[in-house]
Formats: C-alpha cells, sequence, structure tokens
C-alpha cells in the first residue's frame, strides 16, 4: 500500500508525504500550485499512456516524479538532482494496485486544488 499526503506549509510550499512499506520521503516544491498542477497532469499521462513525469522545483535542485503502469499494479519513483554533475539520486519508491493509487492521488490533488483555490 502507497500513502501519499499534500499539504502546504507557512512559506506556501507545496510537502509530499510518501510512505510504502519501509520506504518513506517527504518532496517538496516552492512552486505550489505549479507544482500540484504538473503532478496532476503526470497522474493523467499514466492514465492515458500508462507512464507520466513530472518535476517539483526547489531551492538548491529539482524533484523528478515518475508512475508506470504494470497492468493493475503501479511503480512510482521519486528522484532528486542538485547538480547535472552528479545526477539523478534515488528519494523514493513504491508500488501499489492501481485503483487505490487512483483514488489516494486524484483525492489529494483536489483537496490542495481546493485549498490553492
Amino acid at each position: 500500500m502507497l500513502e501519499l499526503g499534500l499539504r502546504f506549509d507557512d512559506l506556501g510550499r507545496v510537502i509530499a508525504s510518501l510512505t510504502s512499506g519501509e520506504s518513506h520521503a517527504t518532496v517538496t516544491s516552492s512552486a505550489a500550485a505549479e507544482a500540484i498542477a504538473d503532478l496532476a497532469a503526470a497522474f493523467e499521462d499514466t492514465v492515458r499512456d500508462g507512464c507520466g513525469e513530472c518535476y517539483w522545483p526547489e531551492g538548491g535542485g529539482d524533484y523528478r516524479w515518475l508512475f508506470r503502469r504494470n497492468g493493475e499494479r503501479v511503480s512510482v519513483v521519486v528522484l532528486w538532482c542538485a547538480n547535472p554533475v552528479t545526477g539523478w539520486e534515488h528519494v523514493f519508491w513504491g508500488e501499489t494496485g492501481w485503483e487505490e493509487f487512483q483514488h489516494t492521488l486524484r483525492g489529494a490533488v483536489v483537496r490542495q486544488a481546493i485549498s490553492l483555490g
């Protein structure tokens, strides 16, 4: 089971909390509205094409979200890049049921879009 929570901090950043078994991560972006929209678009790409990705800019680097649907399962990967020379570092990996993930992600995005509105 994969858990995903989205919230805003006092500085207006979006904060995603991800948990899947022993894997835990906190992913942030200072461009909250764009990050939520990009996450939703990456999800819709996954619905349509079976995979999607988006980038969340943050001070000092970028997070890269990757989704890949494998039948009735979906893999979620988050990477971090602070410097193109050092490349992408693994931050999070999790897998869950596709139906469950659709419900989880859509619910989290909708709740945050309403609070941005």
